[in-house]
């Protein structure tokens, strides 16, 4: 599953065990 960041990357959500780690960059 992908999606884009607030930034418009795009980040695979397998890579990340919780959300909000992706939002803490």
């Amino acid at each position: 599953m992908f999606f884009l960041d607030p930034s418009g990357n795009a980040l695979e959500f397998k890579a990340f065990g919780d959300i909000s780690q992706v939002f803490a960059k």
